[in-house]
């Protein structure tokens, strides 16, 4: 038997899906004949490729080098529309022996026979008009696809790396498909597309095998998994994108519901980029979404950008100059939050992705570690109760301020802020008045719905963060009123579990870090011009005092609440790792434990959020404030 030496490349991690693919997963999803396949063989390092009388492809037997992190079959998922495409060798029988040296793992086996299999479809949701059958996915290739493992036994005894858990020791894990995958499928019912040469089970057939085909899969991909008491029919929660996402373990029902209205109203005014499906619990994203929503950055940065430059400008030569810099000053700087909000969304794609894991992982702990019902959770989960009633709040804020900020622009006379300055006052007309009555409102809406959107969604994650990391990883606490199952802190499986709580936590902060700087810098500012404003022109703002004085409360109690919880995070980590002390188990749980850093919200090594952290900002505040008072005294 010959044998040629080639990479198989490493498939795209969980968290990257969104991102692309190398060039020969991409070319091997599209293709179906050898003519598709031809142009990849460079990639192979030599691997011969031929074409069977039947039009497949076959692969002559290779030994092959496994990368660290790559499975036995590769899942591309398409998180929008939940599609995937797995890839595979089919017909093989297979003696595979694994060795684990540095940091890969190496597999040398032989295939007779190999051909690749294609199951599923990431391109379209329907082949000639059929439609897609949610949740399973098509088989696209030949007309015939078998498959048999039996008496196939893996002994393994490696560090596994996977992509959403980082490192995790496996000791002497054991394989057996005998009892599980002993089987063989043969796909009937095959419809041939002629142009395409691509073929294609009909739908009474998926109607037929759909539970069959769901745990098939599920089980290939979970297959690897450290925990041996799991249920077969339980393996399919650790891959979500197979079963549709449930929230119940922290929110309430009306919240899906609700998010779906507001993000819906959002996007079609252009606040918000973002898209949420109530029904598949699934976060998306438009292109008439992403237009709108580029059009109104666009208004926003102009906006700020030409007021900026009217300040700058602006004599102050006496007490009305004076007052009308410091009202525009003011105003700027209240235009720099929503500019915060645009650059933290600005990248749609890895938001919609990053909302979706952590949905997706909340529906993994519902199915496999949560027995409780939804009823018993909600009675004894605050945080769904707490979490309407903050949102319900939020929304107020928000209809508050932009009623407010209406009233003002009507009220107020045209400022240098206002683009209506530049106009001399002789080309004014009742047209453009209200061109730019209208100007100033939609730019007030917009500003307030996409601040109180990203407000929302960080009470959102907070609201599952906090509670479910004090509580669930601290194996010492002494109410002991835990909602996962025991099992969940054990030795064997707390390392792994925290490891992907860790990396998911990582990710979704690393999108709000970027902004804390700034806004508690701006917050700072804000709060001590606001009360500047208030002491030296407190008889020339009229109804706009009352604007800021909201606008300054709401600020500071906004990011006191944000200081404090982060504080609270920060603390609770630093107790699941003291708790860990009495976890046991082998020699590398322990060096596991002396390996994990404190989790915490902030930007690593600029700011982080510690216990200290608001009494910090309570002393700036209130110096900043004292300084002011001795200053006005003094003018």
């Amino acid at each position: 038997m010959n044998w040629v030496s080639g990479w198989l490349p490493v498939p795209p991690q969980l968290d990257s899906l969104s991102c692309g693919e190398n060039e020969l997963l991409q070319a091997l999803r599209k293709a179906a004949t050898l003519t598709d396949l031809k142009f990849v063989e460079p990639f192979l390092e030599g691997i011969s490729i031929s074409e069977s009388d039947d039009g497949g492809i076959i692969l002559p037997p290779f030994r092959f080098l496994f990368p660290f992190n790559m499975y036995f079959v590769y899942c591309q998922v398409d998180v929008t529309s939940k599609n995937a495409t797995i890839y595979g060798l089919r017909d093989a029988e297979t003696h595979i022996s694994i060795n684990f040296t540095g940091e890969k793992l190496t597999f040398e086996g032989s295939f007779n026979a190999s051909r690749l299999v294609f199951v599923g479809d990431y391109l379209s949701n329907s082949w000639e008009g059929s439609p897609f059958i949610p949740d399973l996915y098509r088989y696209v290739g030949e007309d015939e696809y078998s498959a048999e493992l039996r008496d196939l036994f893996v002994s393994l005894k490696f560090t596994l790396n996977t992509p959403l858990t980082g490192k995790m020791s496996v000791t002497d894990y054991q394989i057996g498909f005998n009892d599980l995958f002993g089987f063989k499928l043969n796909f009937k019912n095959v419809t041939r597309t002629f142009r395409e040469d691509r073929f294609e089970l009909s739908d009474e057939w998926w109607e037929d095998n759909s539970e069959r085909i769901r745990s098939l899969v599920a089980f290939v991909f979970a297959s690897y998994m450290p925990h041996q008491d799991c249920v077969f029919n339980d393996i399919i929660g650790f891959y979500p994108f197979l079963q549709k996402p449930t929230t119940e373990i922290m929110y309430s029902e009306k919240l899906p519901r609700f998010t779906e209205a507001i993000l819906q109203v959002a996007s079609l005014l252009g606040a918000n980029p973002v898209l949420f499906n109530s029904q598949t619990r699934n976060f998306y994203t438009t292109n008439g979404s992403l237009l709108r929503f580029r059009f109104t950055s666009f208004v926003l940065i102009t906006q700020t950008i030409f007021g900026v430059w009217r300040i700058s400008h602006l004599p102050q030569e006496n007490e009305s100059d004076l007052f009308m810099f410091n009202l525009s000053y003011i105003i700027t700087l209240a235009m720099v939050i929503p500019l915060i909000c645009v650059f933290l969304v600005i990248n749609t794609a890895e938001v919609v992705h990053c909302c979706n894991q952590q949905l997706y992982y909340i529906s993994y702990l519902r199915k496999n570690w949560v027995s409780l019902s939804d009823e018993e959770i909600q009675g004894s989960y605050p945080t769904g109760r707490l979490l309407n009633s903050a949102l319900q709040l939020l929304g107020i804020i928000v209809v508050g301020y932009y009623f407010s900020g209406c009233v003002v622009v009507y009220v107020i006379n045209i400022i240098p802020f206002h683009w209506l300055s530049i106009v001399p006052r002789r080309y004014w007309s009742q047209y453009l008045y209200w061109t730019h009555l209208i100007f100033y409102s939609y730019l007030m809406l917009m500003s307030s719905m996409l601040v109180g959107i990203v407000a929302g969604t960080f009470i959102c994650y907070t609201a599952f963060l906090i509670p479910f990391h004090s509580r669930e990883f601290n194996i010492t606490l002494k109410t002991k009123k835990y909602h996962t199952h025991s099992a969940f802190r054990s030795s064997l499986t707390l390392p792994f579990e925290y490891r992907a709580f860790e990396i998911l936590n990582r990710r979704i902060i690393s999108f709000f870090s970027a902004g804390l700087i700034p806004f508690q810098t701006l917050v700072l500012k804000f709060s001590l011009f606001c009360n500047w404003m208030l002491l030296s022109h407190w008889g020339h703002l009229g109804f706009f005092r009352y604007v800021l004085i909201n606008g300054e409360i709401g600020l500071i109690v906004y990011w006191t609440c944000v200081l404090q919880l982060g504080g609270q995070f920060y603390a609770s980590s630093l107790k699941n790792k003291e708790s860990w002390k009495s976890l046991g188990g082998p020699k590398w749980v322990k060096k596991w434990r002396r390996s994990v850093r404190p989790l915490a919200i902030g930007q690593g090594g600029y700011y982080v959020i510690r216990r200290l952290t608001v009494l910090k900002f309570a002393k700036s505040l209130l110096r900043g404030t004292f300084r002011t008072l001795v200053a006005l005294n003094n003018v």
